[in-house]
């Protein structure tokens, strides 16, 4: 769902990433994953920006922390 997918599509892919994985082959019978349907609303979900871009956001100010903390440690 993070892709922007509806979660029918969403759900639907899952069930085929599972029964290509390693794990999916030994559970290949659909009376392991089949039960799993959708109730309810179908539209996406919405992600707001931090949702989307937190890791990045984290990375460049831990980036930024890192080269004020080398440039002080190099005057001295």
């Amino acid at each position: 769902m993070n892709k922007g997918w509806n979660k029918a599509t969403a759900l639907r892919q899952a069930k085929i990433d599972f029964r290509n994985s390693d794990i999916g082959k030994e559970y290949d019978h659909p009376y392991y994953w089949a039960n799993f349907i959708l109730i309810g609303d179908d539209t996406p979900l919405e992600l707001n920006f931090w949702q989307m871009y937190k890791w990045w956001i984290i990375g460049i100010l831990l980036a930024a922390i890192l080269v004020v903390v080398l440039k002080m440690a190099l005057k001295k």
